[in-house]
């Protein structure tokens, strides 16, 4: 069967039987001996070598490695014509396979990384038998095999474009580069992201941040969260070799005298025959371990010396754990039975090798043992620590580990923001008392001023007085706003009551909503509707008395457009206010921050300066600073970070009403918020208004008093001084209720921006009761039939209020004390309503 003669690479020739083709040790410096396999268990290729088709072995990737162990790379020959057999890769520095041994679900080097690797982030949908395969298995394959010059798949389908969608990246700042790609067709071209060096490559959002980096060139857009800095290997003396741990450490006496003393110890403490153990200096009682990390974790839980951790450990298999790792390995027995790993050491001595076994049967350092990160790729050196918090699994079902102390810090680690939603207790809402509030002001509010409206409706058509149509035009505008301020707080009760306890993890979604901002717009705009007409109005009123006796002009075309001219200012200049700091012109000084919901390295609320580590990570340091770019350049930038083919990247923007659940206008700022002027000069503008509203009152007030004593006697001197008193009464109410509402509000908005109080714990208390407490009083003081009504109820529940407090506060006497009370308490009723009925004849 002899096929012809080789010169091999041991000097002699050696006859290629079939015995000896396409074994392990690759013998033939020309590879022939890895061709024409008679063995079908040993063949993974087939090929044309000088035109004819072959078989070629699945070892041809160890004669790769022995050329590039002597570092002859430049000298290897390809067998195939194509060079197919020579498309080897190595995942890891030990392990040297073939290009289509990757992404098959079947792990060939150590910790899967051939499985893990940056090829596999993104795979097609598309199923193909590779041609480098041991057996005849569809599989998916990774989108840069599609039109690389290659034909990967048998069918060659990797080469044909009509299954696969094109995705191109076009820089649109600065001199970047521009590259395409292509994705499988159940891919989003917008949902990729562009690695920044290296090779032209995409990550898909589901794999984007899985490990500390995901593209090559070490990108650290995601190292912050996912790269946390702790100590982890601990201090061992240069000349003892003695391993110091937690604070055991030279120098620190007086605080090893103030806890736990330090005690020598021997690492493992399960002694393993032939071997030294490592020295180890430990505290001599248990610690708290939630804290420690690495190595430092793993020695002192592996010595009971936490009350709250176990050793990790698992055992050793021989044979199979480690069995890509640590080629001169010796294994050695434990004294319960196990085996452990060792190594040589000075003196022709064996210690104990510092290896964690994997459930997989991997193997790593100590240092890496809890030290948040999944470095077997199955969990198995951190799902059995104590020193951290799991975070769901993510997009891709990859576990994402965080230090205890990195739940409820205010900072966003995990990607689906749990680690400070699971301690968050935010309502929209916050109490019970303001709850109530918000809905018994609401619906009040709604209910007195629609019939305020209705009144004003149908008695408009019978007013031939301009100035009395002018003041009840007025009126009904000031309803209007009252009506949408308690329409605003009935609508954020029901929206409280809605998310309930649900609130924390819908609070983005729900601050960035055009929901929200509606709804501010609305409270805002109803708060200065009803401002500006009561200004108005008491302007009108003191215009009117200083006229005297002049007869009022009748109602015609003419006044009918002053009257409609005067309420269209008003709520043109209300809604203006409302809707200005909504507008995309005005972006930079009102947007506060912007979310991007699927990007992971950008979690949460993004302000203008959490963007200067991701913008310097990806493009180098700016040339300006983060801070003074506009949204639209930082937003153009992230997008460049991302494919923008399909459209942008989905993003929402913290508008000036997301700045609390309850969607109010944003009074309190700081002094370096940029909304702080505007905030500023609305406040002021309403303070001019009460104190127009004040000084028109006080006049009115001046001049009625004055006109009611120049009548000296009579029954009119009487009519008008009762009506005299009444205005007085009604004018104190108005301008009480205003200094109530905007007064104390001012002044703690003032406080709060000039930093001498934090008034953000009030926000709520101000927003749901004192501001809109005017909506609901309102009413009764520009509408006596609403104002009537609410009296007669008052006063009809006055007395079994009063019956009530007594029964409740008085004690039961013997006899018919309780019930002659009773009639005693009805007689004085009745009296008191046989006199006011008198009174009101008269």
């Amino acid at each position: 069967n002899c096929e012809g003669v080789e010169k091999c690479d041991n000097g002699y020739t050696l006859p290629l039987t079939n015995y000896s083709r396409c074994m392990p040790k690759v013998k033939c410096t020309n590879k022939r001996d890895q061709t024409n396999c008679s063995d079908p268990t040993r063949v993974a290729l087939e090929c044309h070598v000088n035109g004819y088709l072959t078989t070629v072995s699945k070892y041809v990737c160890d004669a790769r490695a022995l050329y590039d162990e002597y570092h002859y790379k430049d000298r290897y020959i390809n067998i195939c014509d194509d060079g197919i057999d020579g498309a080897c890769v190595r995942p890891t520095p030990g392990c040297l396979i073939h290009k289509h041994q990757l992404c098959d679900g079947i792990p060939d080097c150590a910790s899967n990384l051939d499985e893990n690797s940056l090829t596999c982030k993104i795979t097609t949908s598309t199923l193909c038998v590779r041609r480098f395969s041991k057996s005849k298995n569809e599989y998916v394959f990774p989108v840069n095999w599609i039109k690389d010059g290659v034909k990967d798949c048998r069918n060659g389908i990797d080469e044909d474009l009509s299954n696969f969608e094109i995705c191109q990246w076009n820089s649109t700042f600065g001199s970047y580069r521009t590259f395409s790609n292509y994705i499988s067709r159940n891919h989003s071209c917008k949902d990729l992201h562009v690695c920044p060096y290296g090779t032209p490559a995409f990550v898909t959002m589901d794999t984007l941040c899985d490990k500390a980096a995901s593209c090559e060139g070490g990108s650290d857009l995601c190292n912050p969260s996912y790269s946390p800095k702790f100590l982890s290997s601990p201090y061992q003396h240069p000349i003892t070799s003695y391993v110091y741990l937690s604070h055991c450490l030279p120098g620190l006496s007086d605080l090893q005298n103030q806890f736990f003393i330090c005690t020598p110890s021997q690492h493992p403490r399960i002694k393993v025959y032939g071997t030294m153990q490592i020295n180890i200096l430990i505290p001599s009682q248990k610690l708290n371990c939630s804290y420690f990390f690495g190595e430092i974790y793993y020695l002192l839980s592996c010595s009971n010396r936490c009350y709250n951790a176990e050793c990790p450990q698992s055992p050793l298999v021989a044979g199979v754990s480690c069995s890509n790792q640590h080629q001169r390995k010796i294994f050695s027995q434990r004294d319960d039975g196990n085996i452990a790993l060792v190594r040589p050491s000075n003196g022709g001595r064996f210690t104990i090798d510092k290896t964690f076994v994997c459930q997989n049967h991997n193997c790593i350092p100590y240092h890496k043992v809890c030290d948040l990160v999944d470095d077997c790729g199955d969990g198995s050196d951190e799902e059995s620590c104590t020193n951290h918090f799991g975070c769901s699994p993510n997009y891709n079902n990859s576990q994402q580990y965080i230090p205890h102390s990195s739940v409820g810090d205010g900072t966003y680690d995990c990607v689906n923001l749990e680690d400070e939603l699971i301690s968050c207790n935010t309502r929209v809402i916050r109490g019970i008392l303001l709850k109530s509030f918000a809905w018994l002001i609401g619906i009040l509010s709604v209910t007195f001023n629609i019939v305020v409206t209705g009144k004003g409706v149908s008695i408009l058509s019978s007013i031939t007085s301009s100035d009395r149509l002018f003041d009840q035009v007025l009126i009904m505008v000031i309803s209007f706003g009252d009506f949408l301020v308690g329409g605003y707080l009935a609508t954020i009760a029901a929206v409280d009551t809605f998310f309930s306890k649900n609130f924390c993890r819908k609070q983005f979604e729900w601050l960035v909503s055009s929901e929200c901002s509606t709804l501010g717009v609305i409270s805002t705009a109803g708060s200065q509707v009803s401002l500006f007409s009561m200004t108005l109005l008491s302007v009108s009123r003191l215009w009117k008395l200083t006229k005297g006796l002049c007869p009022s002009k009748p109602v015609d075309k003419k006044e009918i457009m002053k009257v409609a001219s005067a309420a269209l200012i008003v709520l043109s200049l209300s809604f203006s206010i409302a809707i200005i700091p909504l507008l995309p012109r005005f972006e930079d000084e009102f947007v506060n921050a912007i979310y991007y919901p699927d990007v992971k390295f950008l979690k949460g609320f993004y302000h203008k300066s959490d963007f200067k580590h991701p913008i310097t990570e990806y493009y180098g340091k700016p040339r300006y600073e983060v801070t003074d770019l506009s949204w639209m350049s930082i937003r153009k930038l992230t997008q460049n970070m991302f494919t923008n083919r399909n459209g942008e990247l989905e993003h929402h923007l913290l508008h000036f009403y997301g700045n609390d659940p309850v969607c109010l206008f944003k009074y309190f700022v700081s002094p370096d918020d940029p909304q702080r002027w505007y905030s500023l000069g609305i406040l002021g503008l309403n303070f001019i208004c009460f104190t127009i509203i004040t000084i028109s009152y006080v006049l009115v007030n001046i001049i009625s008093l004055q006109s009611s004593y120049q009548v000296c006697e009579g029954a009119a001197a009487v009519i008008i001084r009762k009506r005299s008193q009444k205005l007085q009464r009604k004018v104190s109410m108005i301008i009480a209720t205003d200094f109530a509402c905007w007064i104390p509000f001012i002044v703690i908005a003032l406080l709060h921006t000039t930093e001498v109080m934090d008034a953000t714990d009030y926000y709520g208390l101000l927003s749901i009761i004192i501001l809109p407490i005017n909506s609901v009083i309102n009413p009764l003081l520009y509408d006596p039939v609403i104002s009537d009504t609410v009296t007669k109820i008052f006063r009809s529940l006055m007395p079994k209020v009063r019956r009530l407090v007594t029964r409740i506060t008085s004690p039961r006497c013997k006899g018919g004390n309780v019930v002659e009370m009773e009639v005693r308490e009805k007689d004085q009723t009745t009296s008191r309503e046989t006199v006011e009925r008198q009174t009101t004849s008269i």
